[in-house]
């Protein structure tokens, strides 16, 4: 099945995860992905004129101090929900983040983040130009179509959300990057060059702002993110020349950063830019090339973060006892996640 316009948005903070207690204070990174679709598909029209959403997957690494929840469903939806969680982010979590940094250790594992909330990205499930404000709120569709420069469909929602974040929480800077910002600028580069996201030697690296958050709609459309975690016996020297193979083998088509992980071991983060062109499957190939070169085990596994547009437009399209039971298996994997980081 195929949509013929879709999108999704990933949202990554610092924040205390909302289903859980303030004993879990220190516990203060979360990631959003929402992902959105409208198509011909009957099943898909159904949901969407319902104005349904879904969980499709929701992570958790306590080694890193973060989670992160994936949603499907229309255009309204998410940026309802997106804007709405974040709100709820602020006024629940910023009020004491102040105390729980100063509860918690210096962790050479904590993961680099340019604010409470880090990121919300906006990326369909099939690339397309068209532009349709349809769906989004008055104000909201008043304000992006009195913009300067054209938006894709992604670029809209991400629009709707930073703007309802700004009128509920005006102290708040948002940075726009790919498609929503004027001139394409891509995350890493909005990181390097506004935030201290690649600076970790910067405590603002590790410690989240309250008023800085990254959101945009990627311009190749869906990202998928994948990770491989390395053994303790890998040192951080040789973990790098796994990144630069990555990005090598490439050809720019997979972002790759070299992350300290729990117990003196590494990962390394990758970030999907054209799956389809470049898979999970092909960097793990370079993964197990790389691990046969030096002659020794090095990785511990390797693993997907995200999602994929398939496992999005499945979910939204379960109905009755399917959805009850995604949904039923959605809640125990993030408590298994819970437990075993």
């Amino acid at each position: 099945m195929k949509a013929t316009t879709g999108f999704c948005s990933f949202v990554k903070d610092k924040s205390t995860n909302l289903s859980h207690s303030t004993k879990h204070s220190k516990q203060y990174d979360k990631n959003v992905i929402i992902c959105c679709s409208r198509n011909k598909i009957t099943g898909l029209q159904r949901c969407l004129l319902l104005e349904d959403i879904v969980v499709v997957h929701a992570y958790t690494d306590t080694a890193y101090n973060r989670s992160s929840f994936h949603f499907a469903g229309g255009p309204s939806q998410i940026a309802s929900i997106a804007s709405d969680l974040v709100s709820r982010v602020f006024d629940r979590v910023s009020g004491r983040i102040l105390e729980s940094d100063a509860e918690t250790d210096n962790d050479s594992s904590a993961h680099p983040t340019v604010g409470l909330v880090d990121h919300i990205a906006v990326m369909p499930l099939e690339y397309t130009q068209e532009i349709n404000t349809k769906g989004l709120k008055e104000e909201g569709r008043a304000a992006i179509e009195s913009s300067p420069f054209s938006h894709t469909p992604s670029a809209l929602i991400a629009l709707q959300i930073g703007q309802t974040i700004k009128a509920r929480h005006s102290d708040q800077q948002i940075l726009y990057y790919g498609d929503a910002h004027p001139s394409k600028t891509s995350l890493a580069t909005i990181r390097r060059d506004f935030t201290d996201f690649f600076r970790p030697s910067s405590n603002a690296s590790t410690r989240p702002s309250v008023s800085i958050i990254t959101i945009g709609a990627p311009t190749h459309g869906f990202v998928e993110n994948y990770n491989v975690r390395l053994h303790s016996k890998c040192p951080r020297k040789l973990a790098t020349t796994l990144t630069k193979r990555i990005r090598m083998e490439s050809n720019g088509k997979v972002e790759a950063l070299t992350l300290a992980y729990s117990h003196g071991r590494h990962e390394v983060a990758t970030n999907l830019l054209e799956p389809s062109v470049y898979s999970a499957e092909q960097v793990q190939a370079v993964v197990d090339d790389w691990e046969l070169g030096n002659g020794q085990a090095l990785v511990e596994c390797g693993y997907r973060v995200g999602t994929t547009v398939e496992q999005c437009l499945e979910a939204i399209l379960a109905t009755g006892h399917e959805r009850i039971a995604h949904d039923d298996q959605v809640r125990q994997q993030q408590e298994r996640y819970l437990r075993c980081n």
